[in-house]
């Protein structure tokens, strides 16, 4: 049974679009973080989080974790060095209704997204302010422990 209820949510997180699964992960656990890709632009990605505010959260500890997060995407994906801008303030607004009738407002909970552009460093056009990811990751964990 318990691995029905996994398999079950697994399903439905890929199925979801990305303020589908922040809403969800917001309800369960009081926060949710998500990085996708910027269609539009090769490298760039946007590392989103969404909290409830009634929810007992650092957003400070929140802040750098959704950045570690775009940023360890885009080494991922093969970058090498990163810049990035934020937190831009959002807010994610959870709807729900009855097919074929009016939509209500259930839940808006605050947010913010980073911009992360990644970079190769054997392109001679890189932004010249690009850090290695690797250098970010280490000073955003140790912002994470600190007490």
């Amino acid at each position: 049974m318990n691995r029905l209820i996994v398999l079950l949510l697994a399903l439905l997180a890929t199925a979801c679009s990305t303020p589908e699964r922040l809403s969800m992960s917001v309800n369960m656990s009081g926060y949710g973080i998500e990085t996708y890709k910027d269609q539009n632009i090769p490298g760039r990605y946007r590392a989103a989080c969404a909290y409830d505010a009634s929810a007992h959260v650092s957003v400070e500890e929140l802040r750098w974790k959704t950045m570690l997060d775009g940023i360890k995407t885009a080494k991922q994906d093969g970058y090498d060095l990163v810049t990035w801008g934020g937190p831009t303030p959002v807010k994610l607004t959870t709807k729900s209704g009855y097919r074929g009738g009016p939509m209500t407002t259930v839940k808006e909970s605050p947010g913010f997204i980073y911009s992360i552009q990644g970079f190769k460093s054997s392109d001679p056009n890189h932004n010249v302010k690009a850090r290695p990811p690797d250098e970010l990751i280490t000073e955003i964990n140790r912002q994470l422990v600190k007490p």
